[in-house]
C-alpha cells in the first residue's frame, strides 16, 4: 500500500462535505497504518510513515467535529483548542492523556524515538482517542461557538 497525494480539503467547502472529507481521511489513516504494520519488519520508513498516520487520523477527526459545527481550523493550535474544549465539556480526562500520548507519535516523525513495537500501541491510543472524542462531540451544544 503506498500513501497518494489526496486533494486538500478546502474550508471553502460546504461543511457536511469538509465532514465526510475529514472522518473519511481519518479511518484511512488508520487502515493505512494498520497495512504498515503486518509486516514482518518495520524499516525506519515505516515507523515514520505509521506515526504521522497516527497523528493525521487524530487531526482529521477533530477537524471533522469542527466541521459537523460548521467551523473551521484555521490556526495550527486548533487542534489543541479542540482536544481541551472536548475534554472540559466531556470532563474526561483520558483524552488529555490520549492526545499527549499520540502528539508524541507525532514529534517521532522528525526525531524517531518510539520503537517499532511500540507503534501498535499508537494506533490503538488514535483509535480510543478518536472514540472519546466522538462521545464527546455528542455534548457539544447547538449554536456553540468553536473553541479559541
Amino acid at each position: 500500500m503506498t500513501t497518494q497525494t489526496e486533494e486538500p480539503i478546502g474550508e471553502e467547502a460546504p461543511p457536511s462535505e469538509r465532514y465526510a472529507k475529514h472522518r473519511a481521511r481519518a479511518d484511512s489513516l488508520l487502515a493505512h497504518a494498520d497495512a504498515i504494520l503486518q509486516r514482518d519488519v518495520l524499516t525506519a520508513a515505516d515507523r515514520l510513515q505509521v506515526s504521522e498516520k497516527i497523528w493525521g487520523a487524530v487531526t482529521h477527526t477533530l477537524k471533522a467535529i469542527a466541521a459537523s459545527q460548521g467551523w473551521v481550523f484555521r490556526r495550527p493550535r486548533a487542534a489543541d483548542s479542540m482536544k481541551s474544549y472536548l475534554g472540559r465539556l466531556s470532563q474526561d480526562g483520558d483524552i488529555n492523556v490520549l492526545f499527549r500520548a499520540v502528539s508524541d507519535y507525532h514529534t517521532n516523525f522528525y526525531q524517531d524515538h518510539v520503537p517499532g513495537d511500540d507503534m501498535r500501541h499508537g494506533v490503538d491510543a488514535a483509535r480510543a482517542l478518536r472514540d472519546k472524542l466522538w462521545s464527546a462531540a455528542d455534548l457539544i451544544p447547538q449554536e456553540a461557538s468553536p473553541p479559541t
